[in-house]
């Protein structure tokens, strides 16, 4: 009855998935709305910023033009009106983008937020953020740019005279104009000299022989670079370019706009940058200034890799590498949470690069540990080095980090029921959420055999049910955490509450006929092992069987064929020797070791029974069997079934992975809420929702 009752469930939530893909606009169905709750949205935050500036723009153009200046429009004409709404607001887009990269500042707002969804958003997205508020000051800009070509460099050229232009520019009646500071004299800056002497009578007289005119253009050509260099296609084909642009496009940025608006023509006094940018970039520079101080004071010395494993990539070589790095953290001038991510940089390789990695370490742990994929030059070329230095027995490359900052993954400890999905090095937010759980439980006393103790009661004791997802094409990847499983598996204190699933997502290649024979016999034997399974649910019941070979996705309903390796889970005398040698005895900066040497998929009996057992024993001697599931997640029918085993609480979905892994989940998210509203309507069942947190960090 359990598994045809799951199945059901499972089917209806993938036909209203299916519904949902070839319909997208229908998002009514019997009365009920199509809603997903994603803390990640930011359409309400964009649309209200959006609406903020265009408010502020406004009302600065009716002051200006219409109380300050009225005889502008005589001169000028009307779009003097716009160009003034516009610079107004591409000064407050500057202010906005600054914000979004005073990471500190943001790191520190989230102990403030306290989890609230509609806080959170802001700080989570600002990388979404800092990308609109750039593509809104190239619209702004070029606004306020063409308002004035059309407008106020004819009216210029036109003027019968420099009197008639003194009669309406702020800097020549500064007693009557609004803004100017006592004491504050920016006559080195005025070109030509405020009054007017001679009125500019071409257009290459406005644009380049002009403060004004000439820091326009360049702050248009600025803009023009950042923006093509910082498209998709230019930035994954030369990112140096793109970086390094970037960068001093930062820098020139707010001084020329400064500059731009110290002549004062049509305005205030001072220059807008000023009111609208100040704080925030002196946010953005203090961040700067810490990442200097960490580089100086610690790079090379109290900061270095004391342990690098790599697993290497299409032919031993570093495409495509896995990169697993522990560094010793800064004495000072770093306060780690889980979840949060940091900067590395290589100064021998690239001094100015630096490199936004998850830090996969929990909060306890000794060093600052990275797992790190070689896509791109910068990571290839860390792979190069770390196995080079294995090769060669020489010095692992030198490195300095900086941060760490704040992450949407920092919430989720917070929560009570907790679904993690990590795709390939996107699990590296869970490894630290798991190394910070077992952490804070070791210190209550509650590891077996090595603290020993009673059941936990501290800060998370109040997490009801926490599942991790890893998904990787390639099953050495989970070697990398065979610490954080292994400790996972002896903890008696998590058995029921937190439970690991990992799945492998590569296909067999074509032709191999030995890939086929496994895959096949695999197969066949989770057949054997799915219907036994079945029988023990029936007689055992859930918690008699609920111990770290359990197959979580059984119970949930999917129908995956899973293989129970040992390799993964260390004895608890290993564990205890292993982590000593974390905690205290560091190895030398030599030491690079390989996974992919040291796998073995140690299988048990492949017959007509079945190849684990689902009883009360949870291990082989003094291994634990852990599950390795074969294919993707099915979301639709595991979702679903968590929150329907919870009900009243609500499913925090946290992804770190790619898009489509993102938007995938969303949809299930969608109608996984669909459903439990239907639930409450129907069955008078308490509200729940799921709501979907997304990794966007940079």
């Amino acid at each position: 009855m359990m598994a045809k009752a799951t199945t059901m469930t499972a089917k209806h939530v993938s036909t209203h998935l299916e519904d949902k893909r070839k319909n997208k606009h229908s998002l009514m169905q019997d009365g009920i709305e199509w809603k997903a709750s994603f803390q990640g949205d930011l359409t309400t935050w964009k649309i209200l910023l959006h609406v903020l500036v265009f408010g502020i723009g406004l009302a600065y153009a009716f002051k200006v033009v219409l109380d300050m200046y009225p005889e502008a429009i005589d001169n000028f004409g009307w779009p003097v009106f716009f160009a003034r709404m516009g610079g107004m607001m591409a000064a407050c887009w500057t202010g906005i983008m600054y914000w979004t990269m005073a990471r500190g500042f943001l790191s520190e707002l989230y102990a403030f937020t306290r989890g609230t969804s509609v806080l959170v958003a802001p700080l989570d997205g600002h990388r979404d953020l800092h990308v609109m508020s750039g593509m809104a000051l190239c619209a702004t800009a070029v606004e306020h740019t063409v308002a004035h070509m059309i407008g106020t460099v004819p009216g210029i050229m036109k003027a019968k005279d420099a009197s008639e232009l003194n009669a309406v520019i702020g800097c020549a009646n500064k007693a009557t104009t609004k803004g100017y500071i006592d004491g504050v004299n920016f006559g080195f800056l005025q070109w030509p000299a405020c009054p007017f002497e001679e009125v500019p009578r071409t257009i290459e007289e406005v644009l380049f022989k002009t403060v004004p005119g000439l820091t326009g253009v360049l702050l248009l050509a600025l803009l023009w670079a950042m923006y093509y260099t910082g498209n998709d296609h230019m930035r994954k084909k030369n990112f140096d370019l793109f970086w390094y642009i970037h960068n001093v496009g930062i820098i020139l940025w707010p001084v020329l706009l400064f500059i731009h608006g110290t002549n004062g023509w049509i305005g205030v006094g001072f220059p807008l940058v000023a009111f609208t940018a100040f704080l925030p970039i002196a946010l953005f520079a203090w961040d700067r200034i810490g990442r200097g101080l960490r580089y100086i004071l610690f790079a090379g010395r109290a900061v270095k890799i004391v342990d690098a494993r790599v697993r290497p990539g299409k032919g031993g070589s570093a495409d495509g590498a896995l990169t697993y790095l522990q560094i010793s953290p800064p004495p000072c001038l770093w306060r780690f949470k889980p979840g949060m991510y940091a900067f590395i940089c290589m100064p021998q390789y690239a001094p100015l690069q630096w490199h936004p990695f998850t830090i996969c370490s929990g909060k306890k742990d000794p060093t600052v540990d990275f797992l790190i994929a070689g896509v791109g030059d910068w990571t290839r070329e860390l792979a190069r080095r770390c196995l080079e230095a294995k090769d060669k027995n020489s010095p692992l490359p030198m490195v300095a980090i900086d941060g760490p900052y704040m992450a949407p993954t920092q919430s989720a400890l917070t929560k009570k029921v907790l679904v993690a999905v990590g795709a390939g090095v996107g699990i590296t937010p869970f490894l630290s959420l798991m190394s910070t759980i077992i952490s804070q439980l070791e210190d209550e006393g509650d590891l077996p055999g090595i603290a020993g103790g009673s059941r936990g009661h501290g800060k998370f004791a109040r997490l009801l049910e926490v599942h991790f997802y890893w998904m990787t094409r390639n099953a050495e990847e989970f070697l990398f955490a065979q610490t954080q499983i292994s400790r996972i598996m002896t903890h008696k204190s998590l058995l029921g509450k937190v439970f690991i699933h990992l799945h492998v997502t590569g296909k067999a290649p074509e032709k191999d006929a030995s890939g086929f024979v496994f895959r096949e016999a695999l197969r066949r034997q989770s057949e054997i092992d799915r219907d036994v399974f079945k029988d023990a649910l029936q007689d055992w019941g859930l918690e008699a069987m609920l111990q770290p070979s359990l197959p979580m996705c059984w119970v949930n309903g999917a129908n995956e064929n899973i293989m129970w390796t040992a390799t993964l889970a260390l004895t608890n005398s290993n564990l205890k020797a292993k982590l000593g040698v974390e905690a205290g005895e560091s190895k030398t900066e030599e030491a690079v070791s390989r996974p992919s040497e040291s796998l073995e998929c140690n299988l048990s009996n492949q017959s007509q029974e079945s190849s684990v057992s689902f009883g009360l024993a949870s291990a082989h001697g003094d291994h634990y069997m852990v599950p390795i599931i074969f294919g993707r997640p099915d979301f639709a029918t595991e979702l679903r079934n968590i929150g329907k085993a919870r009900p009243g609480y609500n499913i925090h979905v946290y992804i770190c992975a790619n898009d489509t892994v993102v938007q995938g989940l969303q949809d299930v998210a969608t109608v996984c809420n669909l459903h439990a509203q239907a639930d409450t309507q129907e069955n008078s069942t308490e509200p729940q929702q799921y709501i979907v947190h997304y990794e966007r960090f940079g």
